[in-house]
């Protein structure tokens, strides 16, 4: 069986916002089926049946404080009550590697902790309304400066339930504008477009898109820049089984 060490967790964006820089010690993610005591009279024993829904917590501990532009106290210190973005992957920064995101993660806490002799932590609780995608990496997270297509990542298969992209942009510096897209193809030769994502002008920035219908078998991402400059991001695509 594969392990993954903790040096392969690369990638904690949240609404564009490069978490993972301010050295996270820990981060969680749960997944809890929501269950309703089922007994009744005559019965000896607590029972309990599902209610069929699910529930998704998020929790981020250990990162130091840090106040820089875009990084972790310029995201939470204002503890949004609008819906936020995140994604992480926990098995490296590559292509076509694993990444599970979320939309409808709200900053449930933002503690910052204090301690003699020690630098200052902070830590974040989210709880989240909605569900957590996983999916294939398109575009690792990295700075590019001109127009590029990235080679495909390959499912073996098409889908056909649909999916939902993740674009999470950290960086745009000296750009105008920067369009993404996702582009999918039965053979790796002949591309269409699935998913294009609005033009970004300003970061951080994040967006998701939901398709569907049929995802061909193989999958890639292009960038168009307008200007010139750098652009950090971060794509990933999640089917929907």
């Amino acid at each position: 069986m594969a392990k993954v060490s903790s040096a392969s967790f690369a990638v904690l964006l949240v609404d564009g916002y490069n978490v993972l820089s301010a050295k996270v010690k820990g981060f969680s993610h749960e997944i809890a089926l929501e269950l309703e005591p089922s007994e009744g009279l005559g019965d000896a024993w607590r029972e309990t049946t599902p209610t069929g829904m699910r529930t998704a917590t998020l929790e981020q501990t250990g990162a130091f404080f840090d106040t820089t532009a875009a990084a972790i106290h310029d995201a939470m210190k204002t503890a949004p009550i609008t819906e936020r973005q995140v994604a992480w992957a926990t098995n490296g920064n590559t292509l076509g590697a694993i990444f599970t995101a979320v939309k409808g993660a709200f900053t449930a806490s933002y503690s910052v902790l204090s301690q003699l002799a020690k630098l200052t932590k902070a830590n974040v609780k989210y709880a989240v309304s909605g569900q957590i995608d996983e999916g294939v990496i398109l575009q690792t997270h990295a700075q590019q400066t001109i127009d590029w297509t990235n080679a495909s990542v390959d499912n073996a298969a098409s889908s056909a339930n649909g999916g939902v992209g993740y674009l999470q942009l950290s960086q745009l510096a000296g750009l105008t504008g920067f369009v993404g897209v996702i582009e999918d193809s039965t053979n790796d030769s002949v591309w269409t477009t699935l998913i294009t994502f609005a033009n970004i002008t300003a970061s951080p920035a994040a967006q998701r898109i939901e398709v569907a219908g049929t995802v061909k078998r193989y999958l890639r991402f292009r960038g168009d820049v307008t200007g010139t400059g750098t652009v950090t991001l971060f794509v990933g695509f999640s089917r929907n089984a």
